[in-house]
């Protein structure tokens, strides 16, 4: 039997933890108020494993809050898809092979490529999968997922059930985009520098979408 599929979407981020988004919400907030772009956001995990200076909420009780807190924020900016692939955010590692095992790396590329099959999104957005200095193994991860999925969402021999099964059809996203940022800090001599400060007054644009979230 053929399964409703979701709204199609325009464009997909695909990261590892609720937040790794947020420098792009300005962002997304200006592509659906200006041009009616659809954003839809992929968190590998609910973020459970991070550190919370603010409150006693910890493990499960925190991802539950951080999701909760990434809805809100993002519906803000029109962001209305979410998708969680429930799995486990673990100790700070920069391992991106030990993420892999952790998590499961067939399973959770088929999980993406079912997300992404079933949105057909034009464009997909994720993060640097460069193991570079302090870069966080999740997040090289989440960005080698993205681009695996990026080729075996097309592959109608890549988890063959969705297709036969499922209803969905194999989906080839036009562009692949990839963060540049990462974990590398000046050391030694450098590390006292200070950078030579920019000018926080400039104005680019102004937002001028919603104020308040959407009841």
């Amino acid at each position: 039997m053929t399964q409703p599929r979701p709204e199609r979407l325009d464009v997909l981020f695909i990261g590892a933890h609720p937040d790794d988004e947020s420098g792009l919400l300005a962002a997304f907030g200006r592509w659906r108020h200006e041009c009616g772009v659809k954003v839809g956001v992929v968190s590998i995990t609910r973020g459970e494993g991070g550190g919370n200076a603010v409150g006693s909420e910890d493990g499960p009780l925190l991802g539950l809050l951080r999701e909760r807190e990434e809805r809100s924020a993002l519906s803000l900016v029109g962001v209305e898809r979410f998708f969680y692939l429930d799995k486990v955010d673990f100790y700070y590692t920069v391992s991106a092979p030990l993420t892999a095992r952790v998590w499961g790396h067939l399973d959770t590329l088929s999980r993406l490529v079912r997300v992404v099959r079933a949105t057909q999104p034009s464009v997909i957005i994720t993060m640097n999968p460069a193991p570079m200095p302090g870069q966080h193994g999740n997040h090289q991860m989440a960005g080698r997922l993205a681009v695996e999925a990026y080729l075996a969402a097309a592959d109608p021999t890549f988890a063959p059930d969705q297709v036969e099964v499922e209803g969905l059809q194999p989906w080839q996203v036009s562009r692949l985009l990839l963060d540049s940022f990462g974990g590398e800090r000046p050391t030694g001599p450098d590390a006292a520098l200070v950078p030579e400060q920019a000018d926080a007054s400039t104005v680019y644009a102004l937002w001028k979408g919603p104020l308040t979230m959407p009841v």
